[in-house]
């Protein structure tokens, strides 16, 4: 971990990011490319936050995509960030004897309980709160997008396995679209099509969380894939455990269920990725970088044989700087047509 406070002087590899994101933001033109690369730089001389620390230590792509935010979106995004992480923590990480699991659920529901009060009655974590009710009044996000998401907290801790295709992807939206719809209401971007491309990019990227971490999720009692997934590749739960027990990896069965559901979080990457035109100018690039890093640990995902009960899928330093390159192209490019990568060869998904 790195030390607080360091600056990029002080290490080659924040130097070469640092480097990247002065060559990135140099891409675009106008002020859009001073502000990218003056928040770059500042971002690297400045001491960590607490909520910089968090995203450091949880989310190491989307921290390196959001160094290219503005800092008027940057602060507002690391705060919502910290509130999600923590509460999606305290559940993950949460004893499984009952008495922890009653301390958690009260918390869940205290918060739920605070969104409901029109955050009049004081916060479960004070300062959290203050920090996440300013933001709330500042830009406009609705209670109802923080309560979807405690539902997806409860779901957690009952640990039940999603019955359907459907389910799961309601799952994701709850644990992971309501976080991008938040930020696109910090970024104004709260028409109808720029929530919905915000939705459908949530419930790719959760759903690569879940094709990476099948092993992970296990060792926590848990599996998202569903049953009748599943079902269809003639497995059942007790298949897939046995597999991550013995250690021997996926067999046919499970890889085929797990290239299926790639297929799906690339039909929500497709459309998700074409509603980043929709966001302001100087949040495109960032943005951009996020989901195609994400889309990648797919591809990372298939090199590895769909094995993620022994292996983690990864994106690399280098793969980090390309995307970056790529992005800052595209989104002046006005022909591009922001697109993500789906591939040509399609699964059978009737």
């Amino acid at each position: 971990m790195e030390t607080p406070g360091k600056t990029f002087w002080m290490s080659p590899t924040r130097a070469l990011r640092g480097a990247n994101g002065i060559v990135a933001g140099a891409r675009q033109t106008g002020n859009i490319s001073w502000t990218a690369t003056r928040s770059f730089v500042d971002d690297f001389f400045a001491p960590r936050t607490d909520t910089e620390q968090v995203m450091a230590t949880h989310a190491r792509t989307f921290r390196f995509a959001t160094r290219f935010l503005p800092t008027d979106y940057r602060d507002p995004t690391l705060r919502l960030y910290a509130f999600f992480r923590t509460l999606d923590d305290l559940v993950d990480d949460s004893p499984s004897d009952p008495d922890s699991r009653l301390k958690v659920t009260a918390e869940v529901d205290a918060w739920a309980e605070w969104f409901q009060s029109g955050r009049q009655s004081p916060a479960p974590r004070p300062l959290m709160g203050r920090d996440i009710s300013l933001i709330c009044s500042t830009y406009d996000i609705p209670s109802r997008t923080f309560l979807d998401f405690l539902d997806g907290m409860r779901a957690d801790l009952h640990s039940e396995t999603p019955a359907t295709r459907a389910d799961v992807e309601h799952y994701s939206y709850q644990v992971a679209s309501t976080v991008g719809i938040t930020m696109a209401h910090v970024f104004r971007a709260t028409g109808s099509s720029a929530i919905s491309a915000a939705t459908r990019l949530g419930i790719a990227m959760q759903l690569t969380n879940i094709l990476r971490d099948v092993g992970g999720d296990l060792a926590r009692e848990r599996v998202y894939l569903p049953l009748s997934l599943l079902e269809k590749h003639n497995l059942s739960v007790e298949d897939v455990r046995t597999n991550w027990i013995d250690g021997v990896g996926p067999d046919e069965r499970l890889r085929g269920a797990i290239q299926e559901m790639i297929f799906w979080a690339d039909e929500h990457y497709a459309a998700g990725i074409s509603g980043i035109r929709l966001l302001p100018e100087d949040v495109r690039m960032p943005i951009l970088i996020s989901a195609r890093l994400y889309q990648r640990i797919l591809r990372q995902l298939e090199r590895n044989d769909c094995d993620s009960l022994r292996k983690r899928a990864a994106t690399t330093g280098w793969q980090k700087l390309s995307e970056t390159m790529r992005a800052a192209i595209d989104v002046e490019r006005p022909d591009s047509g922001i697109h993500s990568e789906v591939k040509e060869t399609r699964v059978d998904a009737r």
